[in-house]
């Protein structure tokens, strides 16, 4: 299933913002959702698993609160924006490859934050990040 139904939704285009290496931040007024896509989990054919930082941790934009580790491979999964992780999604944390791929953006986050003053024009839209997929 491609995500161009990020193009559909007016609500989406205003508020979720990726970054090159399939990271992405949902604004949702003073909280955020952080997640991965599943073009970053696409290497892996083994089953994933999840290692998140602790809750309450601040993480500066760039820096990794987590890791995707698939059979021999491990991927960071690094913060779109900077702020404090407050929640986990401990149930999508559970779930098989299957089950998380199948999950749209923003319904997969795996992280909710306190972001700091947001600056987006670091980040791409859902148009761009579009087309850097079909690039």
């Amino acid at each position: 299933m491609g995500m161009n139904y990020l193009l559909d939704d007016p609500q989406l285009k205003e508020k979720l913002y990726f970054t090159k290496t399939h990271d992405w931040v949902y604004l949702d007024g003073r909280i955020a959702y952080v997640g991965v896509t599943k073009y970053k989990c696409a290497e892996c054919k083994d089953e994933i698993a999840f290692e998140m930082s602790g809750v309450f941790t601040y993480k500066r934009e760039g820096s990794t609160y987590g890791k995707v580790h698939c059979g021999n491979k491990t991927f960071d999964i690094t913060m779109p924006v900077s702020g404090k992780l407050v929640q986990v999604n401990r149930q999508l944390l559970t779930k098989s490859k299957a089950d998380l791929l199948e999950l749209q953006v923003p319904d997969n986050w795996l992280g909710m934050i306190l972001p700091d003053e947001i600056e987006t024009s670091q980040l791409l839209t859902a148009k761009d990040y579009l087309e850097i997929l079909a690039a």
